[in-house]
């Protein structure tokens, strides 16, 4: 009669899974339950973040070391505990495209779990806005966006571990659209997030007084990383414009926060 969902991967990767969660709740009224962990992934708990969100059929609550998902690092022990204590259905890591669809009409019986950072349930965009930022982050965000002008284009370019966005949205393609932005309006100013600091300084020096971005420590396995993000996300979601990067659920979740127009820089 109950499902847990325990959503995975970076922040915006959990953010799908749980809004997922929370419209099939209220399509349903099946009773679920997102339980999300603090881990090197995503190192703060949901409710550091944002405001409770919890309706009768549905609720977040901190994820119990039990459920953490069943991995070959763990020699799925938590398979073999889930089992014990009742879940009747699981499944670890799920990935909808390639994998059959879930048996939803079976999960009104027993107890069953769900891991997954994919959206797992097709929801309406505008389920995002139903997210509150926690007050002291949306006051860092507020002193942020005071700065920005008439017309600001939010800039996300994500480097690091994701090849795909590396090979896929090289640097020289975003200096062409910055540069395109400004031939269009001279005025245009930058919001840029990124988890490379050098690039951060690069581009900031390359175009002076076009960027305002956060010094941030880029780190998601500390609080202040996550924080960071967090700000980050609703500082794009702020501008009139994204410039976004290939292949990233934080560029796709920033566009619809703010329901603005998005454009992927692809090679």
């Amino acid at each position: 009669m109950s499902l847990t969902v325990v959503p995975i991967g970076g922040l915006c990767n959990r953010l799908r899974a749980l809004l997922s969660a929370k419209y099939l709740s209220e399509q349903t009224q099946l009773q679920i339950r997102v339980e999300w962990g603090s881990d090197a992934e995503c190192k703060a708990w949901f409710d550091d973040l944002f405001m409770p969100i919890d309706t009768q059929y549905f609720g977040v609550s901190k994820r119990p070391v039990w459920n953490v998902p069943a991995r070959k690092r763990n020699l799925f022990i938590p398979t073999f505990i889930r089992s014990i204590v009742g879940y009747k259905l699981q499944h670890d890591c799920y990935r909808p495209h390639s994998e059959s669809p879930l048996p939803i009409e079976t999960w009104r019986q027993g107890k069953h779990y769900l891991s997954t950072g994919y959206a797992f349930y097709p929801y309406p965009k505008s389920k995002v806005l139903e997210l509150c930022l926690q007050p002291h982050l949306q006051s860092q965000v507020d002193a942020i966006c005071k700065n920005f002008a008439s017309y600001t284009v939010g800039v996300h370019i994500r480097r690091t571990d994701n090849v795909k966005s590396i090979l896929n949205s090289p640097i020289q393609a975003f200096k062409d659209a910055i540069e395109n932005e400004i031939k269009n309006n001279a005025n245009v100013l930058f919001f840029l997030a990124t988890d490379d600091e050098d690039l951060k300084s690069q581009l900031q020096a390359d175009y002076p007084n076009r960027f305002i971005t956060q010094r941030t420590c880029v780190r998601r396995d500390t609080l202040q990383g996550i924080n960071e993000a967090v700000v980050d996300l609703y500082c794009l979601a702020s501008t009139h414009k994204l410039l976004g990067s290939y292949w990233s659920s934080f560029t796709d979740t920033a566009a619809e926060i703010g329901q603005m127009p998005v454009e992927i820089i692809k090679m």
